[in-house]
């Protein structure tokens, strides 16, 4: 018999306030520490590039280290071959990436601007597909994102240093103002 996961009815409107009133501190705290970050990340923009693809090099490195065990554990010889080619990979890759704190972010950086550039049309096609009178909002911030991408795939390999760390900068800017807005919000006003 398969498993059949139990679903949970959504949060009232109520309930939702009380479990952000209930933990508004938290939301606050974490808030501010993304934003002090953020605002780190931005001052030193090398350092955090450096910082973020290093991090990233231990995850890759422990998601290979999970799919060579996995191996030893795949009941078809298919399977096992499979997992061990890939996780041989992410642990070279891993490697590489969080032992060699400044190789790859040339290349990184070029992955980074092309996702923003594919996000930037993504809701570009959005924004042209809604008819809710919001549209506009989709077509900014899809003009807006691709010309980031634009800029940052454009001035490589000058950008390479310092724009991952910028980017992550103001991601945990916006993310940190988030919970606290959230938090605050929840206090002032009754949904």
């Amino acid at each position: 018999m398969a498993y059949q996961p139990e679903v949970s009815s959504p949060l009232s409107l109520a309930e939702l306030q009380r479990a952000i009133n209930d933990y508004g501190a938290g939301f606050i705290l974490f808030g501010s520490i993304a934003v002090a970050l953020g605002v780190m990340a931005i001052a030193h923009p090398y350092q955090a590039t450096a910082s973020v693809k290093v991090v990233s090099g231990w995850i890759i490195l422990a998601m290979g280290i999970s799919r060579v065990i996995e191996a030893a554990c795949a009941p078809q010889f298919k399977e096992f071959f499979d997992h061990l080619l890939t996780g041989m990979f992410l642990v070279v890759a891993g490697g590489w990436l969080a032992l060699f704190p400044l190789t790859g972010i040339l290349t990184l950086t070029f992955i980074a601007a092309l996702v923003l550039m594919l996000q930037g049309l993504t809701k570009i096609a959005i924004g042209m597909c809604i008819r809710s009178g919001t549209e506009f909002v989709f077509l900014i911030a899809g003009f807006a994102t691709l010309i980031i991408g634009g800029f940052i795939c454009g001035s490589l390999p000058i950008t390479s240093g310092w724009a991952i760390g910028f980017l992550i900068g103001i991601n945990l800017i916006g993310a940190g103002v988030t919970y606290i807005l959230l938090a605050v919000s929840a206090r002032l006003w009754t949904w």
